[in-house]
């Protein structure tokens, strides 16, 4: 079975097989990364969590950066075309970053016998709907050999 997800940042691909996952995938500007998972060493409950993109954050940063620059050029200088200028450099994106990643990620988070995270799959991109389905089919492939 085969998940796809796709986030702001990058994306990931799930090859579920057997006993053994591989997660194959790129974050932006970043990484290419490939992983081979054994399943017989992951801890079949899962935790889930929902957070929002770090570039959320980096955007509310960005508006608040320009607000205050932006006040300080206009106040100190009485540049009002400097004071744009900062308002919509910073502003304006950090406005886009915040609209483009303003909703909530629910993740599935596996961890090893140990209690290390492991892995966690998102709930986004193309496969989302089959979310459900293929965390199921996960739990299924690490328990299938009796161990619980």
């Amino acid at each position: 079975m085969i998940y796809t997800e796709r986030r702001f940042d990058g994306f990931r691909t799930f090859e579920l097989s057997g006993q053994r996952l591989i997660i194959r995938g790129k974050r932006s500007f970043v990484s290419r990364f490939e992983f081979d998972i054994d399943l017989t060493q992951i801890d079949p409950l899962v935790s889930k969590i929902w957070t929002r993109p770090p570039h959320f954050n980096m955007g509310v940063i960005m508006i608040g950066i320009g607000v205050v620059l932006a006040g300080i050029i206009q106040m100190c200088l009485g540049d009002f075309n400097a004071s744009a200028f900062a308002f919509f450099v910073l502003v304006v994106p950090g406005l886009g970053f915040c609209v483009t990643t303003l909703r909530l990620v629910e993740f599935a988070q596996f961890k090893t016998k140990s209690g290390t995270v492991s892995f966690d799959v998102a709930r986004s991109g193309p496969s989302s709907s089959e979310f459900d389905s293929f965390v199921s089919e996960l739990i299924r492939a690490i328990i299938s050999d009796g161990r619980l």
